[in-house]
């Protein structure tokens, strides 16, 4: 029966976009942000000016209910994400992108109390000079705490675009011009950043606006120790709430791990490994638990093919596919006895062939490097089958048959790959095997011919 989870408001479909427009808000609000630091190589009035565009756009009630709730469902769907992940091995670019999620909040909440609540509660004035003579001259080390904030905050943000843009037909073209504006922008920032501070450590300056600076100081502010405390509870409470849920996030984890350690189905592979995770885990999360490389293009949200994987046996037995899985199958016309490994949730103990295997590499271990989809070139294709198969089959026992195969597909394979090709695939008693995927398509034909 298809739940009103996987059908409703709160699909997979609909959590991702989710995700992603949140995303999408706060790295425009970053962005924004980080051009109004660049200023400050300007002048330190240059930044102020913009500064009030910027508050135009973000410190209006629109504004702010668009910032700070896009801010609040980006970190609900990210602790629920880290909740669902039933594994935690996964390639090093979705790791980061993680780790560097959940120390955004750790690095950033001493900011947005001592610039936009102290300001909305005191009328504290959070304008350039206050902020940059706090970070710079006043407390340096807090300087240093808000670089590694700003870079962490775009380096989560920029990984978060590539995967989010990195199939577009256009993107490779412009992935060079990305890469540059990607580097640029946090560098001009941070440049802006310390132009400003060294500005206000010129003793000329602070001789010149001393008068101003007296009179800009949020003297009431700094004496008033009921606000100061006030501020204080204000700060453990958000340190608190965000410990609180991550804690609870682990603690859920480890819950449901004792769980299911005593109701566990084991997922075999034709290479003989028998990999053995809880009931509920996916195919690719069990491929991944036991180090086998196993390709997934889109970190395992469905939306690609890459994961499928032909069930040797009952598959009729086995859950039904949902909505999402479904729509994806259908659109590679795939056969009943097909599936996604990352949607499928085994209930008990069943046997695999992954359709699309990648080559292992020594130097990386499994499922740590990213994967490529591939894209459109001009190769040299080869297609070889069994003559008389059908033949064979009549007279022979059903193990024999087996045994045949697998000798013949020994053999191709080894051919093959002594002639520079890759095998694809197996179809039937056919193989079908690649060549010129690292070679000119000139040479891609004569290996071809070799292995023939």
């Amino acid at each position: 029966m298809t739940t009103v989870w996987a059908t409703g408001i709160f699909s997979e479909r609909t959590i991702r976009k989710a995700r992603l427009g949140s995303g999408l808000v706060m790295f425009v609000f970053i962005i924004l942000h980080m051009s109004n630091h660049a200023l400050g190589l300007i002048s330190l009035t240059a930044a102020d000016d913009a500064r009030q565009l910027f508050l135009a756009i973000w410190r209006n009630p629109l504004g702010t209910l668009l910032f700070y709730g896009s801010v609040l469902v980006h970190m609900t769907l990210v602790l629920r994400g880290l909740y669902m992940r039933r594994s935690l091995v996964m390639p090093k670019n979705e790791m980061a992108q993680i780790v560097l999620g959940l120390l955004i909040p750790l690095l950033l909440i001493d900011h947005v109390i001592g610039t936009r609540i102290v300001h909305a509660l005191y009328s504290y004035t959070d304008n350039y000079e206050t902020i940059v003579r706090t970070l710079w001259i006043n407390a340096p080390d807090n300087g240093v705490r808000q670089t590694f904030a700003l870079l962490a905050v775009w380096i989560h943000g920029c990984i978060g675009i590539h995967f989010w843009l990195r199939y577009r037909p256009w993107y490779d073209n412009s992935s060079s011009l990305l890469l540059a504006i990607a580097i640029l922008l946090p560098v001009l920032a941070l440049l802006g950043f310390v132009e400003m501070g060294r500005t206000l450590s010129d003793p000329s300056y602070i001789e010149s606006e001393s008068g101003h600076y007296e009179e800009t100081i949020n003297t009431r502010y700094y004496n008033d120790p009921e606000a100061r405390e006030k501020i204080a509870t204000i700060r453990a409470g958000l340190y608190g709430s965000f410990s609180a849920a991550l804690a609870l996030v682990i603690l859920a984890r480890a819950r449901r791990r004792l769980k299911e350690r005593a109701n566990q189905v084991a997922v075999h592979y034709p290479a003989g490994e028998t990999v053995r995770v809880p009931r509920g885990f996916t195919v690719l999360e069990a491929s991944r638990l036991g180090g086998l490389p196993h390709y997934s293009v889109c970190g395992g949200k469905g939306q690609c093919s890459t994961c499928r994987v032909q069930i040797l046996g009952d598959y009729w037995t086995l859950p039904p596919p949902d909505k999402l899985e479904q729509t994806t199958l259908k659109r590679i016309n795939a056969a009943p006895d097909v599936r996604l490994a990352c949607q499928l949730r085994p209930d008990k103990d069943l046997t695999v062939a992954p359709l699309l295997v990648p080559q292992t590499e020594a130097a990386l271990p499994a499922n740590s490097q990213e994967t490529s989809p591939g894209r459109e070139r001009e190769i040299a294709v080869l297609f070889c089958d069994m003559r008389h198969f059908t033949t064979l089959t009549e007279t022979r026992l059903p193990f024999d048959v087996v045994f045949l195969l697998n000798r013949y597909f020994g053999i191709v394979g080894k051919v093959v790959e002594q002639a520079g090709g890759r095998l694809d695939k197996f179809i039937g008693d056919g193989a079908m095997a690649l060549f010129g995927l690292n070679t000119t398509p000139e040479e891609a034909c004569r290996q071809a011919m070799a292995a023939a």
